[in-house]
């Protein structure tokens, strides 16, 4: 290809370029953008111009993107954010918004929440995307956010959280110990707990849970005999065994719907979620709105489980 000449990159060339990576598809980028098909393969071939890459190839069906693509994509979305930020009118509608909406959360811990949240953007902005990406470790939550990966973070509250990022809470929820009652009894001594065979989350980060920090604290050590990525997979491999797993009492009516739970044989604090999102976002109307809409469907949902009966 010809030597890259990026003079000629403006903001939709840029929304083109994402609106291609997100969805593998020049027809549905088309969609999503509101141009015709013609009009953004010429857009992506004025984007191949500009930097020196043929961005996106043929794979399947559909395209794939280059390894240059997958390494410019973060970038392109922040400089894409900022300029929507600078010229995007007070009076925001997300009616006109053609971005998606983009949430990091670990999505079965928040499950009902996350539905919710789905339904509410839909009744007012039916057409447009709505993406939840698996946030894994606390510790992506500033890569993400920095590289406009998503919009906003819904996680467990980060320790020393770092000066570009702002929060705010968002839910807290009580720990229990769940089991299954066709196979044992509750855990309601510290001997039985100790005892017993613990299945846990694994994000891959370093940071120690809040049942580690305590039992450190009391001089003590479980028996940790699972680990996996995911709330969901955690239920169903502990289904029909005798381990067990300290989780948040929320997951009671959701993930964990079927188990038995008791409370822990010994103080835990309860799990603080907070959401959170990069300050470059603080008075950009699309984040206002944004989080309102989070903020709404989190009082809507308290309400709602305070209305449905024991």
């Amino acid at each position: 290809m010809k030597n890259p000449d990026p003079s000629g990159l403006n903001g939709r060339l840029l929304n083109v370029f994402l609106a291609i990576f997100d969805t593998n598809s020049v027809s549905a980028a088309a969609e999503k953008v509101g141009l015709n098909q013609s009009t953004v393969s010429y857009n992506l071939d004025r984007l191949r111009d500009a930097l020196g890459d043929p961005l996106f190839v043929k794979s399947g069906r559909g395209i794939t993107p280059t390894e240059r693509s997958i390494m410019l994509a973060p970038q392109i979305r922040a400089i894409a954010s900022s300029i929507e930020n600078l010229v995007i009118a007070r009076d925001y509608d997300p009616r006109m918004d053609t971005v998606s909406f983009s949430f990091a959360t670990n999505v079965s811990e928040l499950l009902p929440f996350c539905k919710m949240l789905h339904q509410n953007i839909e009744q007012v902005v039916p057409r447009n995307q709505i993406r939840f990406l698996e946030l894994g470790s606390r510790e992506n939550i500033k890569a993400i956010l920095d590289a406009s990966v998503v919009d906003l973070v819904i996680s467990v509250r980060m320790v020393n959280p770092p000066n570009s990022l702002n929060s705010e809470s968002f839910y807290s929820s009580e720990q229990v110990c769940y089991h299954d009652p066709q196979v044992r009894g509750p855990v309601d001594t510290v001997e039985k707990y100790i005892e017993a065979g613990h299945a846990v989350l694994d994000f891959g980060g370093t940071a120690k849970s809040t049942v580690e920090i305590e039992l450190d604290k009391l001089g003590l050590h479980r028996d940790i005999r699972l680990k996996v990525p995911n709330a969901f997979v955690l239920s169903e491999l502990i289904k029909g065994t005798n381990l067990i797993a300290t989780m948040q009492q929320m997951l009671s009516t959701s993930t964990f719907s079927g188990f038995a739970y008791c409370d822990p044989p010994f103080s835990l604090p309860r799990v603080d979620f907070d959401l959170i999102w990069h300050r470059r976002m603080d008075n950009a109307p699309r984040g206002i709105w944004l989080r309102n809409i989070v903020r709404s469907t989190i009082v809507q949902m308290i309400e709602e489980n305070r209305k449905t009966p024991e």
